[in-house]
């Protein structure tokens, strides 16, 4: 296939700007709670927290999923499967090999108690097995879980786009498969492959012709806007009720799925309208969402741990709210800091280490 220039989608670079603030979100958040309930206990404003929590972040990978399937079908197909797979190992699998590698030598870890770094004091033969390990399941870092599921749907990219581009009632059929092939939280199996595997079918369809998918998705907005309430009414119920999660085919994890595509349809109706005035910030942080991903969980748990000194637990619901606004805003603020110090020493190779 001949190269052509590819087209700049700001609302969708808008949209993965918002995703990447929606993962730290959950991250920092779910941290936060978890190690003030370690100290207080089970309390009111924390627990009803933790459910509004879960149910706005919770599978907001989704979007990630959604988002790189769309770009495959705008950017990457017309430049051929070569120029793909040696962009996606570029930007993509380097350097996630390469962060893994620091954080299996070197981590920061949060205690109630004590902060910490970890470092690896092994052998380099230990090492090499516990980084490989790591490389495998995704397990250097908490968000990693997700680069593995990443790589095989770029591996299975060829068949699907073959079935996306000729058989329509597959795209239904991959589009429907995780209401019945729950993900299996952040270890890696087939199921979370399938999982995702249906947002990046759809994200891949809706590239096709984009301008006509945006037109199709304002005409239905009040029905993705009734899916999101209903969905979301649902979620924050069975949280507060503590429900049962279920196994094989988690129903919970069906009704997120659901949820979360609806958000996506809501939000890219919202920032095509509005890409024009999308702040520039958000654009910041779509330039360095990899880095964001990559390094964020650090430095979350070393301000985790400073914020628990300062304000020492219990904290009421308005605090509870500000702490993690403003360690949200802080560790955002030093990963972009720390992607553009790595892009002005390194320049276009620094993709190697923080992705693209």
């Amino acid at each position: 296939m001949p190269e052509k220039k590819s087209p700049y989608l700001q609302d969708v670079h808008g949209f993965r700007g918002v995703a990447i603030l929606f993962i730290v979100a959950a991250h920092v958040s779910g941290t936060y709670l978890y190690h003030h309930q370690q100290v207080v206990g089970e309390y009111e404003p924390e627990r009803l927290l933790t459910a509004i929590n879960e149910v706005l972040w919770h599978n907001t990978t989704i979007y990630f999923s959604l988002i790189s399937g769309l770009l495959f079908s705008v950017v990457s197909a017309a430049r051929g499967w070569v120029a793909f797979f040696y962009s996606r190992t570029k930007n993509v699998l380097f350097p996630y090999i390469v962060m893994s590698a620091l954080f299996t030598f070197v981590d920061y870890h949060v205690e109630v108690a004590n902060g910490f770094f970890y470092i690896y004091r092994g052998g380099p033969v230990p090492y090499l097995k516990t980084l490989l390990k790591n490389i495998l399941l995704g397990s250097a870092a908490l968000p990693y879980w997700y680069i593995p599921v990443l790589f095989l749907l770029f591996l299975l990219t060829p068949i699907i786009w073959f079935l996306v581009r000729k058989t329509p009632a597959a795209v239904l059929v991959m589009a429907l498969l995780p209401l019945l092939f729950s993900r299996t939280s952040i270890l890696l199996s087939a199921q979370s492959v399938v999982f995702f595997l249906g947002a990046y079918t759809i994200g891949m369809y809706l590239g096709i012709d984009y301008n006509k998918s945006i037109r199709y998705l304002r005409s239905k907005i009040h029905l993705f806007a009734m899916i999101a309430v209903i969905t979301t009414t649902i979620l924050l119920a069975w949280y507060i009720n503590n429900w049962p999660i279920g196994g094989l085919v988690s129903i919970e994890e069906s009704i997120f799925y659901l949820q979360k595509l609806a958000f996506a349809a809501l939000l890219l109706v919202f920032l095509n309208h509005y890409q024009k005035r999308l702040p520039k910030h958000l654009e910041v942080f779509a330039n360095y969402a990899f880095t964001i991903y990559f390094i964020h969980t650090f430095f979350l748990h070393m301000l985790t741990v400073f914020a628990l000194r300062l304000v020492p637990p219990p904290v009421s619901m308005t605090g509870l709210i500000v702490i993690i606004v403003v360690v949200l805003v802080a560790v955002v603020s030093i990963c972009v800091g720390v992607g553009i110090g790595l892009r002005r020493i390194f320049g276009r190779h620094s993709r190697i280490i923080i992705g693209a």
